[in-house]
């Protein structure tokens, strides 16, 4: 499996975790019990609920099967609970990406949502219900809607968010979706940017920011939440929900998950 260039190889900061430890680049290839999966936990530590899909992500690759309600999971490394990373430390123009490649299954309205970015909460509900102390970015689905919602949040309020054109997003094709956090001078501020890019029926094509037909879907602007970026114990995270109904999961929403990453530089 290839992850593209756009988000490079990982390097090492000052923080929480051992050196060389800070940032990931994590394929699921191989299934439960690989390195991998055993990077990822749940929020007390045990082993991540994360389902495996064999042949269904890039390339044909081994993948995460999206179900109708994992609760968060958190990148661990090698350690069994959380990793913590010091953001604090980072120097004025730090930039930080994170991403994960998606497939949908677009059909009807229900519910569906991929959520990463880094939190202080560990919870099974760290990035959904218990919104607090999160800066996050989104897309989404809401319950009754055709469309599906770009969304970049800061604790509990909706920084921006931007509406994709009804069935815009194809099945059988892949996406990544990015966030880019870019350190600011004031303490506590960075720049964002959230970005939907189209990867191809493969998932490696060239990354090419996804347009609906009637705008780029992109977001970007200011998030100012000192008490989660400037933290020393960070923890990023990932929700992703197919569709609350059991019976129709197969049939809705974001199904598969892929190619996990996190990066900084300089």
């Amino acid at each position: 499996m290839k992850i593209p260039a756009l988000l490079a190889a990982c390097l090492a900061i000052t923080s929480s975790l051992p050196a060389g430890e800070f940032g990931f680049s994590e394929t699921f290839d191989k299934g439960p019990g690989s390195t991998a999966f055993e990077h990822f936990r749940t929020f007390d530590g045990e082993p991540s609920t994360f389902p495996y899909a064999p042949r269904e992500g890039v390339n044909d690759s081994g993948a995460v099967g999206v179900s109708p309600g994992i609760g968060a999971q958190f990148w661990t490394g090698k350690q069994a609970t959380p990793a913590e990373i010091n953001l604090g430390v980072l120097p004025e123009g730090s930039t930080i990406s994170t991403s994960v490649d998606l497939k949908v299954r677009p059909e009807s309205d229900a519910l569906t949502v991929l959520t990463l970015g880094f939190t202080l909460n560990v919870s099974a509900s760290a990035l959904t219900i218990e919104r607090g102390k999160n800066v996050a970015g989104s897309l989404y689905r809401p319950e009754g809607s055709p469309s599906f919602v770009l969304r970049m949040r800061s604790d509990s309020t909706d920084l921006e968010t931007l509406e994709l054109a009804p069935d815009a997003l194809m099945e059988g094709e892949w996406y990544r979706l990015v966030l880019v956090l870019q350190k600011a001078p004031a303490n506590g501020e960075f720049k964002y940017s959230l970005t939907l890019y189209s990867i191809g029926s493969d998932g490696q094509s060239s990354p090419a920011v996804f347009n609906d037909g009637i705008r780029d879907i992109t977001l970007t602007g200011v998030v100012d939440n000192g008490e989660v970026l400037d933290a020393s114990a960070a923890r990023w995270a990932i929700d992703a929900r197919s569709s609350f109904d059991p019976a129709l999961k197969a049939l809705r929403g974001i199904v598969v998950i892929d190619n996990f990453t996190l990066t900084k530089t300089p």
